[in-house]
């Protein structure tokens, strides 16, 4: 049996513990939302783990598309087990675990219009540093 770091299938490790800390993992918190919410909060986790800045701006770019969404449904089902799970994160001190901890915090927090807000931020910023890479290959 595959140990939980190397399972892609049961615990992929863009889904484990966000901040390196016994927090609950994604699926834990995502499945207490709804689907759209969910799949928003899950895009927005992942960005970043997979090492590629292309797939990290695709994954933000799926989670604004969610959230979209969200807001059109008028999305407000607030599970009350959610925020106090969420309580439980302590807040990243560094600037990438930090954004990304805001981002799902606005998410959480169900103030859609803030995350998606935080989301294009993040891509720009993102295909700024994809330019520099590129233009420092060239």
């Amino acid at each position: 049996m595959k140990s939980k770091t190397n399972d892609n299938v049961n615990h992929p490790k863009h889904y484990q513990s966000l901040f390196r800390m016994k927090e609950p993992e994604c699926i834990e918190f995502s499945e207490l939302m709804t689907f759209c919410r969910g799949n928003a909060f899950k895009y927005v986790w992942r960005y970043g783990s997979k090492g590629d800045v292309d797939k990290s701006i695709e994954d933000l770019k799926k989670a604004i598309w969610y959230l979209v969404r969200c807001r059109k449904k008028r999305d407000s089902i607030n599970n009350e087990i959610i925020v106090p799970m969420w309580s439980f994160i302590v807040k990243p001190k560094d600037g990438v675990a930090r954004e990304k901890y805001g981002i799902l915090d606005k998410i959480v927090s169900m103030d859609y219009d803030k995350a998606i807000k935080r989301i294009q931020s993040e891509i720009i910023r993102l295909a700024r540093e994809k330019y520099r890479i590129e233009e420092h290959k060239a």
